[in-house]
């Protein structure tokens, strides 16, 4: 399927990352289950950085969007974090400009959501610069994201690896823990879900050609 086809194309990608950064192993682990943890060293110029992602927790996905636009101004071109921001920032700027014709089904739950997920990237930015446990999906992106040699698309793609395969699914029992709405398949919750999907899938590949050749 097309959904596995992307899972292993992921999971190919971060690999050959980690092997390009001298880590044979793979970070992914069950989903739904947290890895072995790593504790990073902040950094002097992280507080600006760590400033924007703890200072407003975002509500809404406009909030979302303005924490990544002021990430994406602070991160520098040799940052590899910057590229990873970078596409989720263009992501989700072309999923919130293309709802479905009649507009979003369960908008409460979408939003929320977004947030959750959200939050788990800008909480695993603030921990790494803190000092503080992450998740080992994330560690090949914190750890190499100031090395030279890596291109940005693999920046990008170990970033969206961790995110999608480690935090979505602990977004998704989150929110149900949170609205008890059910994620059925039919439900207005599943077919907004689903439309992402859609976007996410075509908004993709014109994000990663950007980042593999702008």
């Amino acid at each position: 399927s097309n959904g596995s086809n992307g899972q292993r194309s992921l999971e190919s990608a971060s690999l050959h990352f980690e092997r390009h950064c001298g880590r044979e192993s793979a970070t992914i682990g069950p989903v739904g289950t947290m890895n072995e943890v790593l504790k990073m060293s902040p950094t002097p110029a992280a507080s600006s950085l760590f400033t924007i992602v703890t200072a407003n927790p975002p509500v809404s996905t406009d909030e979302i969007i303005q924490i990544m636009e002021r990430l994406d101004t602070a991160l520098t071109e040799n940052d590899g974090l910057k590229w990873f921001n970078l596409l989720y920032l263009q992501v989700t700027q072309q999923i919130q400009q293309h709802p479905p014709q009649g507009g979003w089904k369960a908008p409460l739950w979408l939003n929320r959501l977004d947030v959750i997920f959200a939050t788990r990237y800008f909480k695993a930015i603030a921990d790494s610069l803190s000092g503080n446990l992450i998740p080992s999906s994330w560690q090949a992106l914190f750890e190499a994201r100031q090395r030279t040699g890596i291109d940005r698309i693999q920046f990008a793609l170990a970033g969206m690896n961790a995110h999608i395969n480690h935090d979505l699914a602990l977004a998704l029992l989150a929110i149900n823990n949170e609205m008890h709405q059910g994620f059925a398949a039919g439900t207005p919750e599943h077919q907004d879900y689903q439309h992402v999907n859609d976007l996410l899938e075509a908004a993709l590949p014109q994000a990663l050609t950007l980042l593999a050749t702008g």
